[in-house]
Parts: structure tokens; C-alpha cells; sequence
């Protein structure tokens, strides 16, 4: 054999199967490698996923409406949210300006009377009543800054007045500064004939039932309430109906009323499928979007009979939304779902034949171990499953079940598990 077809036959017997072996060596080397490429791995982490619904909700409460007769100016004894007794007084009808300053004299007597009644000394009562009156101009004043900021433009304006009244005191208690002293007996004489005349020319409101002071009227108090029966909401199915599709009914003014019981009730309209799922005294939660604030409440009633499309559940809440005693409507969020757990891509969830639910999870060493899994809920991006044990089907004896362990928090999972098979090193 010629001496070059030699040498060529050792190099083909020989480094062939160098080259090889060694090919397969750098394959085995780089296969890891890829397959982490291909792979994309989650960690499980504890959190909650929700599913919310937007709603319109109307506040239904227990009150009266009551109209303001005359034509006089009113002087409110208490503020809006206040809670007042039964014949308690609310407010006097002053017909005259005459009345104002009657009322301001009756108090700078009163006020004389309190510091002989103390053994203080009149000589300082001019001054110890501009400081008071001084330091209730600047509440008042503090309040309508307030008020304006907040747009309670009716609690502005009460305050104005208020604040005018008030210039008026000072300006009497700077008249009363030009007076003689009167003894204890002349101020009594003096109180006694305002008091006549503030009897003759002016009259009040008082409270006809205990409950919570609120101002206007939207022509739904004493329909839309709670009662046993609940035949009131059935009746007002046609207003509820015209209020979600036009908003908010306006609200007159000369009107105050008297909400007799300070918990908060809402109707909320919920579709047909949804709503059937909230039984009597189910738990829901209401959500405000604007402030995110979160309110708990339970189904007392529901109506299924509302409409075609959806029911009306009743609810009882543990507090109260902002603007509560005047407002009728809120656009709220219910929270429909929510459920907390190991959080982990919904892709990473395979539905085995038998309908059972695994993960692929990779071990310490770096290989694809398939984990049977307890999913508690799910959406279209993310799946809330159970950490630690589950319980499952035993496969050995049928109807008989046993515990396994499933995935941990901080566990490495799969979201493509179509790219590894079971046993596959990825690491």
C-alpha cells in the first residue's frame, strides 16, 4: 500500500472518531445552554389577583323630608350631620333684621349676667367679648375657606351669614362700651323685655323625630327606605330605572330632613349571572374609585324580578362614602373575585388528560420536575395557586385521597412548558 493512502487511512480510523466523540462532548456541553435560552422561568411569590365590576349604586336611607315655610331668614342651632333629639331646636325664623340685633343684645346680656353670676369684673367685659367674638369671626372665616375648597357652597353661605351676624355683635358690644354699668337686678329687667319682644316677632323649628340632620330634598324620602316587606323598592323600580340612566335628581333646596338611622344601605343592579351568585347574607366588598376606598358589606334582599337583564341586590354596609347624606348615585367598583396565593404566569398551568392541573418546576440540580398543583382561581395573564400540601385522588385505591407536596413560595416554575419535557436538564 503506497505509503500516502496509509497515512490518509490511519487519519480517517484515527481522528474521525476524535472529532466525534469530541463533538459530542461539546453538544452535551452547550445543549444546557439552549435550553435555558428557550426557557422562560417565574418565580412563585405570595399576592392576590381580583376581578372587579363597575356598577351604578343607589343610597337608600331611612328619612323624612320636611318643607321650610315662611319667608323669614333662618338661624341654624346645629350643622348638616349633626344628631338631634326629638323636639330638639334646629333653627330660628328671624322675620326682620330687628331680630338679629334683639338676639345679639339677649347674649351680651347673658354674657354680663354668666361674669356676675363668676364675680368677674364688668369693667373687662367689653374686652373679654371682642376677644371672644374676634376668635369666632376667625372659625367662621377658617370655615368658609374650607368649605369652598371642598364646593359646600350652602355651608359657605351659612357661614357668611353667620360671619355678618357676628360684625353686628361687635359692633353692638362696641355701643354697649358707651353704657353705664347695670347691677344684676337691671340686667334681668333688660333680659325680660328682649325676651318679649323676641317672642312676639320671631318662632322656631324643632326637630318632629330623632336623627341626623341633612339639608334639600330629592323627592325620594319616605319611598325609597327599607322596610320589612321591602314593597317600597318593588314600587320604585321605574325611578331606579330613570335615575341609573339619567343620574343624579336635583335637589331642592327648601327642604331639610331628618335621617332617622345612620346605616348605610345601597341598591346595586348586577347582571343575571353574576347577581344569582350573591345569596342573602353574603359578604361583598365596594370599592370607590376616585379615593380607592374600600367599604364591606352584606346582601339583606335581592330582587330578581328588576329587569330581563339583571337584579337588584340590597346591600347593608359597616360605613359610610363621603357626601353620603345628600349624594343618591355612586359609580362604584364591586369586587366580584379575589384570592390570594402563589402567583405564577397562567401559561405555566398544563391540564393533564384526567383534568388534573401540574407545573413544571425546575430542582436543585437544574431538571424539569412536573408538580401537581391545587389552582384557586385565574385570569388571562396570572394563576393563584396553593402552596405547601394538597390533597388529591389517590391512584392507588379508588375514592380514597392522599396528600402531597406541591410548589413553595420562591420556587422556580416553567411558562412554556410546551419547550421542556418532564426529566429535561434546563440548567
Amino acid at each position: 500500500m503506497d505509503k500516502n493512502v496509509w497515512k490518509y487511512f490511519i487519519g480517517v480510523v484515527i481522528f474521525i472518531p476524535i472529532i466525534f466523540v469530541v463533538g459530542i462532548y461539546v453538544f452535551f456541553q452547550i445543549n444546557p445552554f439552549y435550553n435555558r435560552l428557550k426557557v422562560d422561568v417565574a418565580l412563585a411569590e405570595f399576592g392576590t389577583i381580583e376581578e372587579v365590576i363597575e356598577v351604578k349604586a343607589i343610597v337608600v336611607r331611612q328619612e323624612n323630608s320636611y318643607h321650610l315655610l315662611g319667608d323669614g331668614q333662618l338661624r341654624w342651632n346645629v350643622q348638616e350631620g349633626q344628631r338631634v333629639s326629638k323636639n330638639q331646636k334646629l333653627a330660628d325664623i328671624l322675620i326682620s333684621d330687628q331680630d338679629h340685633s334683639l338676639l345679639l343684645q339677649q347674649q351680651l346680656i347673658n354674657m354680663r349676667l354668666e361674669i356676675i353670676a363668676d364675680g368677674g369684673d364688668l369693667s373687662n367685659f367689653s374686652i373679654e367679648a371682642m376677644k371672644e367674638i374676634d376668635q369666632q369671626m376667625q372659625y367662621l372665616l377658617s370655615d368658609i375657606s374650607h368649605n369652598i375648597k371642598n364646593s359646600q357652597y350652602e355651608l359657605a353661605f351659612q357661614n357668611q351669614q353667620l360671619l355678618r351676624e357676628m360684625a353686628e355683635q361687635k359692633r353692638l358690644v362696641s355701643v354697649h362700651q358707651q353704657l353705664p354699668e347695670m347691677s344684676g337686678e337691671e340686667l334681668d329687667e333688660q333680659k325680660k323685655i328682649i325676651d318679649e319682644k323676641l317672642d312676639n316677632v320671631s318662632h322656631e323649628i324643632r326637630a318632629d323625630e330623632a336623627g341626623y340632620l341633612a339639608m334639600g330634598s330629592d323627592g325620594l324620602e319616605g319611598t325609597l327606605t327599607i322596610n320589612l316587606e321591602n314593597e317600597n323598592i318593588h314600587d320604585n323600580f321605574s325611578r331606579i330605572n330613570d335615575m341609573l340612566t339619567n343620574g343624579e335628581p336635583l335637589m331642592s333646596e327648601g327642604y331639610y330632613r331628618i335621617i332617622k338611622d345612620h346605616r348605610w344601605y345601597l341598591l346595586i343592579p348586577l347582571d343575571k349571572n353574576i347577581g344569582q351568585r350573591y345569596d342573602l347574607g353574603e359578604r361583598f366588598i365596594v370599592r370607590e374609585p376616585m379615593s380607592n376606598k374600600e367599604i364591606h358589606g352584606r346582601v339583606i334582599n335581592r330582587f330578581e324580578d328588576f329587569s330581563n337583564e339583571e337584579i337588584l341586590l340590597l346591600g347593608e354596609l359597616d360605613q359610610q362614602f363621603d357626601e353620603w347624606q345628600n349624594k343618591r348615585i355612586y359609580q362604584l367598583a364591586i369586587v366580584y373575585q379575589r384570592q390570594e396565593g402563589l402567583l405564577v404566569p397562567s401559561s405555566a398551568v398544563i391540564t393533564e388528560e384526567d383534568g388534573s392541573k401540574s407545573v413544571f418546576e425546575i430542582d436543585v440540580n437544574g431538571y424539569a420536575v412536573k408538580r401537581q398543583i391545587r389552582e384557586l382561581a385565574s385570569n388571562e395573564t396570572t394563576a393563584v395557586l396553593k402552596e405547601g400540601t394538597i390533597t388529591i385522588s389517590s391512584p392507588e385505591s379508588e375514592g380514597d385521597e392522599t396528600e402531597i407536596q406541591t410548589i413553595n413560595q420562591y420556587d422556580e416554575i416553567i411558562s412554556n412548558p410546551e419547550s421542556v419535557t418532564e426529566g429535561q436538564k434546563v440548567r
